[in-house]
């Protein structure tokens, strides 16, 4: 049947079958940074659509009646994953998230010893002999022979079209290599034109980098486009997209579907904005967290999801980018990295090496704050690493009015004092009226309460009569809103953290926390032998730190030696495109990082439990 859906002033048509949800024809039209972070289980409350002629529909499961209010059913506000259209139906939705201001930018200039290395994919011109009557070698013979004395087997389809390459440029020629290999010809002299795309490839957002691999500014970033993963509207976390697949037939087509055609059109903006034509980007690398990187393989991640956690592989695979499903020419080739675990992908892989912590003789902490909480630990004589359920509320999800880094989000929060009164000052993305709370936020407004005395060391929001009692000022009391039995409190109008996000912010502090602790335990170290301490991420950039240490997402004693890597994982994929050397560092750390399973670590779950508690 037929859905029309409006969004931000324009409409798109789709067709569902009988039995799909709202949720399913949103995805199925392609709409980018629509919420849904359970992936349709009817649990978060956040996709919400607008129906006309809502009155005709069934009645309102149990989903609803807790999620929506009284104001907004009357409205014709419906969750899209809980809704089951019998006929064609007209939708509006909001999809604020295309908007996303993600966090891009790496730290550091790329070396020296980088650009003095040379690319897994190479190029070299060559002035081929025109044949002569008393020159009668054949067109490929002449080639192997004005390069030798290194062989070359070129694919068939570059011999068919190599006649007529020579003859378009007085046999001017350039031949491209592949990890060693000749692997292609091009017309004319397309040294000094060659480029690659890094792709970062998160649960939530994607970025793509332009960087050229030869010539006299070889190293050089040129442009980079960005966007929140397409799969978004699939679920937060990696295990609801793994979910999907194994649940609907024909699931991890379509995810794999949606994620490429998204970096097909990230490399294509990244060609227009440089003004360059396709045919001169010659090589694509990708990283990501596993489940990530296996979907966009086409591998199936149902290993991923359940114990022993076997993927279908961790090191890098190789291949022509079309074999990806890149819409590129035959002489482009994507490498996907190196990974370490199932939870530890080729994303951390590439922080290790960006931030350079497996040549250090310090001690140093890696912390990627996301979904998955992946922690490594240690320097360049070992290296051993984890992975912790942090969960998506440190980026907005599973919180009632969380949202991402969108406008209108607030990011940052201070408490001030005005006539005496102790009030919240905050920053909204892009100086909007706010509507929602980011991830960096969230952190900063509970230390707030903490602080303020407004929840004790358990969570627990306090009642007006104990936070009197304690001789907590007037004004951070009258924050403390109660409604139906349930507390929260409020930041600003129509935005407030409930007890339950509380809960969720303590389990995801819990477990990054109690992972740093039991990585220290298994290794014998202590936070006092931490020298530096990379936070990376699209949330940690935005993150404050002296927050985060106040929560206790780390040790407070680290705040000193905390260092915000940006996104280490885009830096590692460029510099895996420019330098072999780099390429093969990574394989082999890689290979030797100590992965610690949590899941069956009694350490862990006790220092879990005891990592949830606030210092009050």
């Amino acid at each position: 049947m037929n859905i029309k859906i409006n969004i931000d002033g324009d409409s798109i048509r789709t067709e569902i079958g009988q039995g799909d949800s709202l949720l399913e024809a949103i995805n199925n039209a392609g709409i980018e940074g629509f919420d849904a972070p359970c992936g349709g289980k009817g649990t978060c409350g956040k996709c919400r659509i607008t129906i006309e002629n809502a009155e005709t529909l069934p009645p309102l499961d149990g989903a609803e009646k807790k999620s929506l209010s009284e104001d907004e059913i009357k409205g014709g506000v419906r969750l899209a994953c809980r809704v089951f259209p019998e006929s064609e139906m007209e939708i509006t939705v909001s999809a604020s998230g295309r908007k996303a201001a993600i966090q891009s930018e790496f730290e550091g200039a790329v070396s020296s010893a980088v650009l003095d290395d040379k690319s897994i994919l190479c190029k070299l011109f060559v002035e081929v002999p025109t044949p002569s009557i008393d020159d009668q070698r054949s067109d490929l013979q002449r080639l192997i022979d004005s390069i030798a004395p290194k062989p070359i087997r070129l694919p068939m389809e570059q011999i068919r079209a190599l006649p007529g390459i020579l003859r378009e440029n007085d046999s001017k020629i350039t031949v491209v290599s592949f990890f060693n290999e000749w692997i292609a010809v091009e017309s004319g002299d397309t040294y000094e034109k060659s480029y690659a795309v890094a792709v970062d490839i998160g649960t939530t957002t994607v970025v793509g980098y332009l960087v050229e691999i030869s010539g006299n500014k070889r190293g050089r970033i040129i442009e980079h486009v960005s966007g929140l993963n397409s799969q978004k509207g699939y679920g937060a976390d990696v295990v609801s997209r793994i979910e999907y697949c194994m649940r609907n037939e024909g699931g991890l087509e379509e995810l794999k579907g949606r994620i490429t055609s998204q970096i097909n059109g990230i490399i294509a903006k990244l060609a227009e904005k440089a003004g360059i034509d396709l045919k001169l980007i010659n090589l694509i690398t990708i990283a990501g967290n596993t489940t990530m990187t296996h979907i966009f393989s086409g591998f199936n991640p149902e290993g991923i999801a359940a114990a022993p956690f076997i993927p279908v592989v961790n090191d890098l695979t190789a291949s022509k980018a079309a074999d990806f499903g890149f819409e590129l020419h035959d002489s482009c080739f994507c490498v996907v990295l190196p990974g370490i675990a199932s939870y530890v992908g080729s994303d951390i892989t590439s922080g290790i090496i960006a931030t350079g912590m497996h040549e250090s003789e310090e001690l140093c902490l890696l912390i990627d704050v996301g979904t998955n909480g992946e922690i490594v630990l240690g320097n360049k004589y070992g290296l051993t690493a984890c992975s912790t359920a942090a969960g998506p509320a440190l980026e907005g999800a599973n919180i009632s009015c969380g949202m991402g880094g969108v406008p209108g989000a607030i990011s940052s929060l201070m408490a001030a004092e005005v006539h005496g009164n102790e009030v919240f000052s905050y920053s909204v993305i892009e100086d909007v009226e706010p509507v929602g709370i980011c991830g960096s936020g969230i952190v900063d407004a509970v230390a707030i309460f903490v602080k303020a005395g407004l929840i004790d060391n358990t969570g627990r929001i306090l009642t007006e009569e104990e936070l009197a009692e304690a001789g907590v000022h007037k004004s951070w009391i009258d924050c403390v809103v109660r409604e139906d039995g349930k507390s929260g409190i409020k930041i600003a109008d129509e935005i407030m953290l409930s007890q339950k996000d509380i809960r969720e912010i303590q389990m995801a502090k819990g477990a990054i926390a109690a992972g740093v602790n039991t990585l220290l335990a298994e290794t014998g170290k202590t936070s006092d032998d931490v020298k530096k301490l990379y936070i990376a991420g699209g949330f940690g950039a935005a993150m404050n730190k002296t927050s985060a240490a106040a929560v206790g997402l780390f040790p407070p004693e680290l705040e000193e030696v905390v260092e915000i890597a940006g996104n280490t994982a885009g830096k590692g994929a460029v510099l895996s495109a420019l330098s072999e050397n780099v390429l093969t560092d990574m394989r082999k750390v890689a290979r030797n990082v100590k992965y610690i399973e949590l899941s069956t670590s009694v350490l862990f779950q006790n220092e879990y439990m005891m990592s949830m508690y606030f210092q009050s």
